[in-house]
Parts: C-alpha cells; sequence; structure tokens
C-alpha cells in the first residue's frame, strides 16, 4: 500500500483497492464518474493514480463492479419495499453480504462469478 495518508478519502480508496477492487472518483453528491473510467471496465488503476485522483479530497469513491474488482457484484433494490420482500425469502443472505441503504432503497454486495450472470 502506498505511505499513510492523513486524507481519510485517499486511506479508504487504498483499502478497497488492497481488497482488488477498481477504484474510479466520482463528484460528491453525483453517480457520474469524473474521469473517462470505460478503460477501467478491465484494468484497475495503479496507486499512484488513486493517489492523485483523491488528493483533493474533493471526490467520492466508485467501485467499477464485475471481473476487474474479482467478481464483486450489486443487487440494486430500488424500494425499501422490493428489499423488505428479498430480506423476507432470504434471511440467511441478508443478515451475511453488505448491505448500503440509497436514497430510494439498498443495494446489496456479493461475490459472483460474474461470467455467468444474465440479466432476467
Amino acid at each position: 500500500m502506498a505511505a499513510e495518508s492523513t486524507n481519510p478519502l485517499l486511506k479508504q480508496a487504498l483499502r478497497y483497492y488492497d481488497q482488488g477492487w477498481c477504484i474510479i472518483p466520482i463528484p460528491q453528491g453525483e453517480k457520474a464518474a469524473r474521469i473517462r473510467w470505460k478503460r477501467y471496465q478491465t484494468k484497475r488503476p495503479d496507486e499512484s493514480r488513486l493517489c492523485r485522483w483523491f488528493a483533493d479530497n474533493h471526490s467520492n469513491i466508485a467501485v467499477v463492479l464485475g471481473g476487474v474488482s474479482g467478481g464483486l457484484a450489486c443487487r440494486d433494490f430500488d424500494t425499501e419495499q422490493a428489499y423488505q420482500q428479498w430480506a423476507g425469502e432470504h434471511r440467511d443472505l441478508a443478515d451475511k453480504l453488505p448491505t448500503v441503504k440509497t436514497a430510494r432503497g439498498y443495494h446489496v454486495y456479493f461475490l459472483a462469478d460474474v461470467d455467468g450472470i444474465r440479466d432476467l
């Protein structure tokens, strides 16, 4: 890992990077990437690029899902009701998987064979 930083955002970005995730910057409060990120769908940036991206502490962190992040995937529930129904039917997964409350619903993160995932 790069030299320890006092910048909390950079520290977190580097933690995610050390987990094998592909990290890119996004403006705070937005979803769109701050950079052209197509190339990062298949290749992770290096640590020095992360240090440059997050040096100003004015960005937020986005993780590129899929094979480039070791198979990290996300189930996006657009409403709380949809998440609660799923969680009630899959209590074992709901209790174990990292889950984030969003403005409208929830994101549930997991590792998957991303090449085998299809839209249904």
